[in-house]
């Protein structure tokens, strides 16, 4: 790659490959670094790790900038699809049909707005399969209203989120936020579902607030093991 990462984002580049195809959740702070993180990632899984498919979902507004970013300091050339064409980092852009694009384009940039929608998702779900699906700016994939109840009213992005891990059509997920959650509790654990982390214990946040409800008493009050037997 043209730039030289520094000591964290090296441990988390190799911790995130190593792991591969376990996803991750990235929340580095505003200027740390997670998308060279994720490019380093990407490259490292595209040199014979077992990704030979890879689909960015960006937000709209980023998809030429994460492309000159990929190959100005990751060296990976990667085309965007948006608006009936396909945008190659070099030459002028071709008009291509969606499900062309995500067919053929072994590693493909798109907006995150667009394959959001019902009819674009169904594009999405049936080109063959990701290895890897990434996606920015995470925090926007959430319940449509903060309810801690509120498992199965999944707005539009974590809906694709969950389909593209519960059908199988992406063998890893990797997540980039540089503003984690800091209202809700249970929204980084909605994300973490679609991870694969945890199972049916993980659907409902108050099992997790129990779980911890439970350790925080262990750590004030200690184990009282006579009482106990």
């Amino acid at each position: 790659a043209f730039v030289e990462p520094w000591p964290h984002q090296r441990r988390v580049v190799e911790d995130t490959a190593r792991a591969f195809p376990a996803g991750r959740l990235l929340c580095d702070e505003v200027g740390l670094g997670k998308t060279i993180e994720a490019m380093l990632v990407l490259r490292r899984l595209l040199a014979g790790r077992g990704v030979e498919r890879a689909l960015l979902l960006v937000p709209a507004g980023l998809l030429r900038q994460w492309q000159g970013e990929l190959r100005e300091k990751g060296g990976v050339l990667v085309p965007f699809w948006e608006r009936g064409h396909l945008c190659p980092p070099e030459g002028a852009p071709q008009r291509c049909e969606a499900a062309e694009a995500l067919g053929a384009q072994d590693v493909l940039l798109l907006s995150r707005e667009w394959a959001r929608l019902s009819d674009n998702r169904d594009i999405v779900l049936t080109v063959p399969p990701w290895d890897l699906v990434l996606l920015d700016e995470a925090h926007a994939a959430r319940r449509q209203a903060p309810a801690e109840g509120g498992y199965n009213e999944a707005n539009l992005l974590l809906e694709l989120l969950r389909e593209l891990q519960l059908r199988g059509r992406a063998r890893g997920i990797l997540l980039l936020s540089a503003t984690p959650m800091q209202t809700q509790p249970w929204e980084p654990w909605d994300l973490l579902t679609t991870l694969g982390v945890g199972g049916p214990w993980m659907v409902e946040f108050s099992d997790i607030r129990g779980f911890y409800d439970g350790i925080a008493a262990l750590l004030t009050k200690g184990l009282d093991l006579a009482s106990a037997q």
